[in-house]
């Protein structure tokens, strides 16, 4: 877990790391990360993010013996400890993304895209966490060329190079509107999956304890809750075509499954204290 040397990771030819891209593909060109975009990339944060209440964003200071765990874990092979990553050192994280983001020019941000942020790094901190020294720098400052990567490409997707010969008072071309398959959130979770194994294990937990139409309703529910809805049984009651009273038990019965699956078997234990599973 230690090296000899706290010197920066060697980031030549680093890609940008973002949710919806394979580590090291160019996510310009990648089908999957094509696929999955910003709705994935909300999608994702929704998932991981705490339940009101739970305690695991510590407001001051570093665990260094827990990071210390959670970064050998990692570098071990447990993918769900990139969640843990995510959930109990996601202010001091954040702080860096910040920074970075007004390098930027960036100065406001909302939660949901925060929150993706802060994920995107934990997995490009997951891709070098064997080199981490823990002797040395926090993992986001050693390898801050990988967080500063991140943050790049993020800022990247929302903004267009200026070229005079397009932008010199010619015509402007618009863009043709999509008419394509619009995945639902159940299938854009299964390209996730694919892509960031600790999401695949979330995945694995809603498939083993509802039917199909019970886990669309739970993810749904919880990225109603997230986006603020305070009606989010009517809301979705609307939309599948059912009472809210139905919406509001398929989600208890989901909860209380996988609340039982992370009670019986360690390998779930990490999706307690996430939204959708309380």
């Amino acid at each position: 877990m230690t090296t000899t040397s706290n010197s920066a990771p060697d980031t030549t030819g680093l890609k940008p790391a973002r949710v919806g891209t394979h580590m090291g593909h160019d996510p310009t060109t990648h089908p999957m990360a094509i696929a999955v975009g910003l709705r994935g990339r909300r999608l994702a944060a929704c998932m991981v993010s705490a339940a009101p209440g739970a305690v695991a964003r510590p407001p001051r200071g570093v665990d260094r013996t827990r990071l210390t765990e959670i970064m050998r874990a990692i570098g071990d092979g447990d993918d769900g400890a990139v969640l843990h990553l995510h959930q109990e050192f996601f202010a001091p994280i954040a702080a860096v993304v910040r920074v970075e983001l007004r390098r930027h020019h960036v100065h406001r941000i909302d939660n949901d895209d925060l929150n993706g942020l802060v994920l995107d790094v934990c997995f490009a901190l997951s891709s070098c966490a064997r080199a981490w020294n823990s002797d040395g720098a926090l993992p986001w400052q050693w390898a801050r060329p990988r967080v500063a990567a991140v943050v790049s490409s993020w800022v990247g997707q929302f903004a267009e190079s200026f070229d005079p010969e397009r932008h010199a008072g010619g015509p402007v071309t618009v863009a043709e509107p999509w008419t394509g398959h619009e995945p639902s959130m159940l299938e854009l979770l299964d390209q996730l999956a694919r892509l960031h194994p600790a999401l695949a294990l979330l995945r694995e937990a809603l498939a083993q304890v509802g039917s199909v139409r019970d886990q669309e309703l739970l993810i749904a529910y919880v990225v109603q809750q997230q986006a603020g809805d305070t009606s989010p049984a009517v809301t979705l009651g609307a939309t599948f075509d059912v009472s809210p009273e139905a919406v509001r038990q398929a989600v208890s019965r989901m909860r209380r499954g996988l609340r039982h699956l992370a009670a019986t078997d360690d390998r779930y234990e990490l999706i307690n204290g996430l939204a959708l599973v309380s």
